[in-house]
This record gives structure tokens, sequence and C-alpha cells, in this order.
């Protein structure tokens, strides 16, 4: 069974609407009969400064025909402190198995306006305020149609007891649920002993109303500035993998396995099946399993990029040969081609016997050579040795749907 089709549609239409709708984040909730669609969950920020911006929900319950208008959270305020500073809940929605609850996991982020011109917003992330920041969870109450009040994840002390000082849950990290209802968080963590980041899975317990990190796997990571961000993992064929962003400028993605999704066998980067390494650039992946095919969304640094940040587009697919632990060049497909806006952080899941879907929203940010400076939207940046020259709030919300046969 390979990849047949993918369908691409707008979700949202930000470029039409002079909107940026970014970064999204799905989960699948399963019907109560066999002959209704799953709902489709959806948060979706809608960007109006770097990284920030409201969250939105949206829903469908008839695999996409139509959607729910999308809709702030009552729930989701913002803390304001004296210092002018926002403290702002972000996090993912995953639906729970064992407890049939939709539960939602993630951080908070400090946040403040920069005020570079009197009257003009301007908010960045305040990082002043970034050790305050707590990992969170809150659960999806049906009644009202929103979140309750979010909560602090609670930690088992004998975690920092070990020597972790410092744990980040982010959100766009994918998940597993295991059969006596645990779920395998992967997060990054910081150990008092080790200078850089490491990348591992946190073992948690959700009773439908409290949420615990009870115990934490194997730390596994680079020695290089920077450090390693936002890994996923995957459950295939009674192993488990983990797919790891390099946030050390070396244009690596990484990966690593594991029998039991806990203690994990070290870290290598990912390869081409010919041997050669996946140039990319500080990019997240996420894995897609489908029967007995296991597949990574990525991007990568490709002549198609069209000078976007970071090579963050195009969206690519390509088979996972479990084997040799490699990507089968011949197999890549483009998901969403190029459209000068950045389209790295997005979502997968598989949505019914049939197809799997790709979100992604897009964000203007490449180097344009014919944009000067005095042209608007000019600006410069540089990440990685490259500079960039346009920087544009403006994207759609996109739907890829997968199709198998």
């Amino acid at each position: 069974m390979s990849i047949t089709k993918i369908e691409k549609q707008i979700v949202l239409k930000g470029r039409k609407n002079n909107q940026c709708w970014f970064s999204p984040l799905m989960c699948v909730i399963p019907s109560d009969t066999d002959d209704d669609s799953p709902i489709v969950h959806v948060h979706v920020t809608q960007q109006v400064a770097n990284d920030l911006g409201p969250m939105h929900i949206l829903r469908t319950s008839n695999s996409g025909e139509s959607w729910s208008l999308p809709a702030e959270s009552l729930e989701l305020e913002k803390i304001p402190y004296d210092d002018d500073s926002f403290e702002s809940p972000t996090f993912a929605p995953l639906y729970h198995n064992t407890t049939r609850t939709l539960l939602g996991y993630g951080n908070t982020v400090f946040s403040r306006d920069k005020m570079l011109d009197a009257g003009i917003k301007c908010e960045a992330l305040a990082y002043d305020r970034l050790p305050e920041r707590k990992n969170i969870f809150a659960v999806w109450n049906e009644e009202k149609g929103d979140w309750d009040n979010w909560q602090q994840i609670s930690v088992d002390k004998r975690i920092y007891e070990s020597g972790i000082v410092d744990i980040l849950v982010q959100p766009c990290n994918q998940t597993v649920e295991l059969a006596d209802g645990a779920i395998l968080l992967p997060a990054v963590v910081k150990h008092k002993d080790i200078e850089f980041n490491r990348a591992t899975t946190l073992i948690c317990s959700f009773d439908g109303k409290n949420f615990e990190i009870t115990d934490i796997g194997t730390l596994v990571g680079i020695d290089k500035p920077g450090g390693l961000h936002e890994p996923s993992i995957v459950r295939f064929n009674d192993r488990f993998y983990m797919t790891i962003r390099s946030d050390c400028e070396d244009f690596r993605m990484y990966l690593s396995q594991s029998d039991d999704g806990v203690h994990w066998q070290g870290i290598s980067a990912w390869r081409w099946d010919d041997g050669s390494e996946v140039e990319t650039e500080n990019t997240q992946q996420h894995w897609l399993s489908w029967q007995n095919e296991l597949y990574l969304v990525y991007t990568r640094v490709s002549e198609m990029s069209n000078g976007v940040f970071r090579s963050r587009a195009p969206l690519f697919i390509a088979q996972v040969d479990t084997d040799k632990m490699c990507l089968v060049r011949e197999s890549e497909k483009i998901v969403l081609p190029a459209k000068d806006a950045r389209m790295g952080n997005f979502t997968v899941a598989k949505v019914d016997d049939n197809q799997a879907w790709i979100m992604t929203g897009e964000w203007i940010e490449q180097y344009n050579p014919e944009w000067k400076e005095g042209m608007r939207f000019y600006c410069q940046i540089e990440s990685n040795g490259k500079m960039y020259n346009r920087i544009q709030y403006i994207g759609d919300l996109l739907l890829a749907r997968v199709h198998f046969g």
C-alpha cells in the first residue's frame, strides 16, 4: 500500500482576508457509531507578531466538508502582570482513549509590547520571564463547548531529585497512549550535570481530571549549543521511534529507537537510503503511520524553497525504511508546495480508514532578491548564516488529504 493521491484544501483564507493562520495542532475524536465521521478538533494561532497571537478553535464533523467558525476560548485568557507582561497558555488537543476525554497539554508563554513606535502594537516574547513558564493541561468541557480552567502539570518529586532542573512540554510533539492509559509524552529537559538540552519521554498518568508526570525516560542529545527541541514519537510494529529537531544550526534532524518508548538507544542523523544525510534547517518533523508503512513529514534544504525562511517549504513526505532507519528517496512526495511562506509548524493525524490529514499554516518570510529597502514589508533578518528581507503576517490554513491504495 502506498500514497495514491494528495488533495489540497484551504480551510481558512488568510491571504484573502489579510490574516495569518499559523502553527495548527489537531486531534481526532472517534465517533460513537460506525456510521458517523469522527470530530477533528483543531487549535490554530492567528499570528500577530513573531511566534505570537491568540489561539482559535475550529472543528469539523463531516470530514472537512464544512468547518465551525474559528473562535477564541474564553478560558484561555492571558494573565496580566505589573511589569506589562502577559502569560498566555498554548497547548495541543489530545484525545485520551482510556478515559474518553479530550485533553489539552502544553506550556505558557510570556510576552510584552516592545512599542518600537508610539501607538503601534509590537508584541514580542518576554525573555526575562522565560524561567517562569509553566507546563499546563486542561480538560475539554463538552457542555459549555470550551476548555475548563488550565492547571499546572504535577511532577513526581523523584524526577527533580534525579537531577532534572527544567522540563519543557511542547504542544507540537506527537505522543503515544499505552494500553494501561499512561501517556508517553516526548519533551526537552535540562539536567544539572549536562550543559545542553536533552530529549526524552515523560511517563504521564491521566485519570480524566488529574495529569501528572510520574517518571522519565533515557536522555538523548548532542553536545552543541542550542541542543535539541520538539521531539515526536510513534509506535510502529511493536517498536518506538523518536524524531527530533536540532536547534544547533547543524542542518540535521535526528532519530532514536526504543523497545518500550522509555529506554532510548542514543541518536543519529536522518539519512537517505543512499547513505547521504537529509539536509534540513532547525525545523520539526512528524510521523505518519499507515498500516504496515511508516512515513516522515518534514522540510529540507531544496532549490524549491524559493528563499523561504529556514527552507520551511515545501512540505515533504517520504517512507521510512525501518530496517535501515533511513528515508527512501524515490518515495518522497511534495505534500504542499512553496508559495513564499514558511510551513514548518504543522500537524498530522489519521482521520479514518481512507485518509490521513496534514495541516499547516503559512507565514510569509523569505529572501527575495527583488525586495529592496524602502519597499513595504522589507526587513533584515539573519538565521543560520542566511539573510531574509521580507516578512508579512499573512497566510492560509492549509489541509492536505493523503490517500492510500
